[in-house]
Parts: C-alpha cells; sequence; structure tokens
C-alpha cells in the first residue's frame, strides 16, 4: 500500500501548521506576561488595597 505524495505533503502541512500555531500562540502569551516591577508597582496603586486594608481593620475591631 502506497500513500500518494499530495496526501504525503498535506499530512506534512498540517503537522508544520500545528506546531508553528502552538509556537505562536506561546509566543503571544509570553509577550503579554506581566513582570515582577510592574506587578509591584500596580500593587501600590491598587484600589483593592484600600478595601482589603478596611477589611483588616474590621476584623481586628472583632478580635478585640
Amino acid at each position: 500500500m502506497t500513500i500518494p505524495l499530495p496526501i504525503v505533503w498535506e499530512i506534512v502541512l498540517v503537522v508544520v501548521g500545528f506546531i508553528l500555531g502552538t509556537l505562536w500562540g506561546h509566543h503571544n502569551a509570553i509577550g503579554k506576561r506581566i513582570t515582577y516591577s510592574e506587578c509591584s508597582e500596580k500593587r501600590k496603586s491598587c484600589p483593592c488595597i484600600g478595601d482589603i486594608e478596611g477589611i483588616k481593620k474590621q476584623l481586628e475591631r472583632i478580635d478585640l
């Protein structure tokens, strides 16, 4: 049983396309990641910090 050459090329193209598509997806994910310096900078100006501090104060009052 022999496989025709056009079908072999289609299989090769599909495999190469899958590999390149996967690598492209990883490349985009790496480009969108947040660095440590960006995270620490955003942490200082996050509006949630005030809410968390308020909750901590309420919990401290309840414990007393």
